[in-house]
């Protein structure tokens, strides 16, 4: 630990959390955008010479069991970033951290990247009117106003994975049975509705 807290501000950290039903400590102070909870110790110096406050996680981590080891990361079993229940806090690397995110599903994908174009909805019916025969990647891709590129890599699996629908590969449907579409319109035409 770079950082050391006097027993003040060691007692002001726990008061900043409030435990939940789900055995969560919530951390209701200061927040990074994706919610880690942040926590002012004392405001330590960077290499760059500018001052940092240290992830809330880390610090309980920290308090509880030692030091953080050098390249490993504090995760939470619980998947909630404002958790600094310690209980809810082990230390694993990037990777593991990564990957564990992943089989989670937590990771960012779909309508909750930023960049994204389509919804799931639209998806879908991307991948229902190329199933049925009668338009060309190009022609959905100016349905939509997309490229065609992207339809390919929808109607091809290699995007939009987590979405159902059928799949095809240079054409061909790459499951034997397609999967019924539900929620799309019975008028052929894409809901072009965000």
């Amino acid at each position: 630990m770079n950082y050391v807290l006097t027993p003040e501000k060691t007692e002001r950290f726990w008061d900043y959390s409030i435990p939940k039903e789900s055995g969560c400590w919530e951390w209701f102070a200061a927040r990074t955008p994706n919610g880690y909870g942040v926590f002012n110790c004392g405001r330590i110096k960077g290499k760059d010479g500018r001052k940092y406050s240290i992830v809330a996680s880390r610090v309980s981590y920290s308090l509880t069991f030692g030091d953080i080891p050098n390249g490993l990361s504090v995760c939470h079993i619980c998947d909630n970033p404002s958790c600094v229940n310690p209980k809810h806090l082990f230390l694993g690397t990037q990777t593991e951290n990564m990957k564990d995110m992943f089989l989670k599903g937590r990771n960012t994908r779909g309508e909750r990247v930023p960049q994204s174009k389509l919804n799931s909805e639209q998806i879908l019916e991307v991948r229902r009117l190329y199933a049925e025969g009668g338009l060309r990647q190009l022609d959905i891709a100016n349905l939509f106003n997309v490229s065609r590129t992207l339809i390919s890599q929808i109607t091809g699996g290699r995007t939009w994975k987590h979405i159902g629908g059928p799949l095809f590969k240079r054409g061909k449907p790459t499951n034997p049975v397609l999967p019924q579409i539900t929620g799309t319109l019975s008028t052929g035409k894409p809901n072009l509705t965000p």
